[in-house]
């Protein structure tokens, strides 16, 4: 309780003493809600396609709620988003408490998970990534218990979990487009239980298996199809968000380039961010390998491409020629291009900042944020943290495998979770790194990094517990 009191007082002067800063794409969730409250649902589809539905519609509501009690909806967003920061802390301490984390670990936890200065920023700014954060803890939630449901339980747990897990993946679709495709990767050790089952005749496991399946997918289809024809029935256009094709062109187009000895370098350095880039390198070279980048071929290259070819207006013929584009980029350097794209995928795992920006501060934490001890040492830390627990539970996982296949009261648990969130995280990486990867991208999925990092700490304090008990 006294962890939590102590993120309240924290969060209560935040909310009071902070005020969001309504500039780049902060704007256009601005501008998508005034459209979702004046106009409704119609409106918005019918001059889509635009970004995903979930975060416009709360900033809305949040409107609706202001104009009704004479509050700037901007205080009721951050109550909103407060209430989410709050309900996501509960459901990492249960998570945790289920892995069997010992009781200071969890505090631990859940109190830096209360105070991360990037985790925070993103309760009291207008972007849309702490929308997602309850429901990327539901996936992992979900994945377990489907995952031992399949294997031992009764057929009625299998099917409530399957509809649970994929709600979640709806939920977290509706915030950020690219789960459902993180949901393909997901659902692969479900289809290959499924087929061991059928080839070694255990038709209880093999039943389970075809019914989660079944059930996770069309109800997550069914949403996400459901959205994408109301797209093309009233825009013309069969996707689900904007500008996810031109974004893998300009990157595409970027990472096929010829690249000179100072590119490369600049490269590297622009991995841990932009400001130990600008260290080494001029400010126009390093937002090249940056953001900016991309936007640049996207908004120079793509256009007359897309002219010569014919395809000027929207619609699927336009996105499938982008997309068909990319790809020739690709082609035309895939050894520069994906060692580029692993490179960009390293930037995840760079998620605490105190630099995020989108927030003013009150002027005693604006100075400690701005403090190049506590911010450099707080991202260092973070990330060392970060990069050391996943290569910890990579190898675990891996030498413990036996484990995902243990199904008694305790014994297990905490391996299947660990391969969950290992398995989001991967899935969410990988599908990301095609593309440019800003802080605040990785925002989604740093409640499960907060996991390797306790799951960590509980494995080695827990062998450290062990030593001297045999000592004694």
């Amino acid at each position: 309780m006294f962890v939590f009191f102590c993120c309240f007082i924290y969060w209560g002067y935040l909310f009071r003493s902070s005020s969001m800063v309504i500039q780049f794409d902060a704007v256009g969730y601005e501008e998508l809600g005034t459209m979702i409250y004046r106009e409704g649902w119609e409106a918005f589809l019918r001059t889509g396609p635009h970004r995903e539905p979930l975060y416009p519609w709360l900033v809305a509501t949040s409107m609706h709620i202001a104009d009704t009690t004479g509050t700037p909806y901007q205080s009721i967003q951050k109550f909103f988003q407060v209430a989410i920061l709050f309900t996501t802390q509960l459901m990492l301490m249960a998570l945790l408490k289920v892995a069997g984390i010992r009781d200071g670990i969890i505090a631990v936890t859940i109190l830096y998970f209360g105070f991360s200065p990037a985790i925070v920023n993103s309760a009291l700014s207008l972007y849309s990534e702490i929308a997602a954060y309850p429901a990327v803890l539901a996936i992992v939630w979900g994945g377990w218990y489907c995952w031992r449901a399949v294997h031992r339980e009764k057929t009625s747990r299998v099917i409530a979990g399957a509809a649970f897990t994929a709600l979640a993946f709806a939920w977290a679709t509706f915030v950020k487009g690219i789960f459902q495709y993180v949901f393909l990767l997901f659902i692969i050790p479900f289809v290959l239980t499924t087929i061991e089952a059928v080839l070694k005749r255990n038709f209880k496991k093999m039943f389970n298996g075809i019914i989660f399946l079944v059930i996770a997918v069309v109800t997550l289809g069914s949403l996400v199809i459901s959205y994408r024809y109301a797209n093309k029935r009233l825009n013309g256009n069969l996707e689900f968000s904007n500008r996810y094709d031109g974004n893998l062109f300009g990157t595409a187009a970027k990472r096929t380039g010829k690249l000179s000895s100072e590119l490369f370098l600049a490269h590297l350095a622009s991995v841990p961010g932009g400001g130990v880039c600008r260290v080494f390198f001029s400010k126009e070279t390093c937002q090249y390998c940056e953001f900016f980048g991309m936007d640049l071929y996207r908004a120079t290259e793509l256009p007359p491409l897309l002219k010569e070819n014919g395809v000027e207006t929207l619609g699927a013929e336009r996105t499938h020629e982008i997309i068909s584009l990319a790809f020739k980029k690709i082609a035309d350097n895939p050894l520069q291009y994906f060692f580029l794209t692993a490179l960009e995928s390293l930037k995840m795992a760079f998620w605490e900042s105190t630099q995020i920006g989108f927030v003013t501060y009150p002027e005693p934490l604006k100075r400690l944020f701005h403090f190049s001890p506590f911010k450099n040492g707080i991202r260092f830390v973070l990330v060392a943290l970060t990069y050391f627990s996943l290569f910890h539970l990579i190898v675990r996982t891996y030498r413990r495998r036996s484990e995902l296949f243990i199904f008694d009261a305790r014994k297990g648990v905490k391996i299947q979770i660990e391969f969950f969130v290992l398995l989001t995280i991967v899935s969410f990486t990988a599908l990301y790194a095609p593309f440019s990867i800003l802080t605040r991208f990785a925002l989604p999925i740093t409640t499960l990094y907060l996991l390797c990092i306790a799951f960590t700490l509980q494995d080695f304090l827990g062998e450290k517990k062990m030593i001297l008990l045999q000592k004694k």
